[in-house]
């Protein structure tokens, strides 16, 4: 299973990776850049793609909408990692195509419960 990670933060994206990397016969693809993981998501498959909300040039809404344009990707799964917590973002999410939402900070178990779910369900 091929998971790609977007985040700006090296840190939340090594911490995301590892966690993911933990689940059976998952590999990750991580980018720092949303235009980079959306020029690789054009070209590449993913079984689930991971974003964080908050990034500069592309942030996580409209990186969820270019994603779904896309005819490999029209169904692959999304998860929205945010801190922002308002109804309004988890709204324009599942608009934008979300398949799920995980507030940061986030445990490893909740993280491994919704990317198994996404997964392997």
């Amino acid at each position: 299973m091929r998971v790609v990670i977007v985040d700006d933060s090296v840190t939340s994206l090594m911490v995301a990776a590892a966690q993911a990397r933990a689940l059976p016969s998952v590999e990750v693809v991580s980018f720092q850049d949303a235009s980079a993981a959306l020029s690789h998501l054009e070209n590449n498959s993913a079984d689930l793609i991971i974003t964080d909300y908050l990034m500069p040039e592309l942030d996580g809404l409209t990186l969820l909408s270019r994603v779904r344009e896309l005819p490999r990707h029209t169904n692959t799964p999304m998860l929205m990692v945010t801190s922002d917590q308002t109804s309004q973002l988890r709204s324009q999410a599942v608009e934008q195509g979300a398949n799920g939402l995980l507030n940061k900070p986030y445990d490893g178990v909740e993280f491994k419960l919704q990317v198994g779910a996404l997964l392997f369900n």
